[in-house]
């Protein structure tokens, strides 16, 4: 059974390990891949992350003030 027909394995481990299981680098490439991939992946996360946090932290600040704000006009 070839590893391309499994289904189970991503697209290119099956190129990687036809093409370089006699050169010994199929360590090397995938790994390469995968921290590229990585990191790619990390990058395009940041921002989603900031924004997430950003918005956790209104939320809470507006949940500590919005009662203070209340309180105030009650006495005028």
């Amino acid at each position: 059974m070839q590893l391309k027909n499994i289904g189970y394995f991503p697209r290119g481990y099956a190129a990687f390990r036809a093409n370089y299981a006699q050169q010994g680098k199929i360590s090397e490439q995938y790994i390469e891949e995968v921290e590229y991939k990585t990191s790619t992946l990390s990058s395009m996360m940041e921002p989603l992350i900031i924004i997430f946090l950003g918005i956790i932290v209104g939320v809470i600040l507006i949940a500590m003030y919005l009662p203070l704000f209340q309180m105030s006009n009650s006495f005028q």
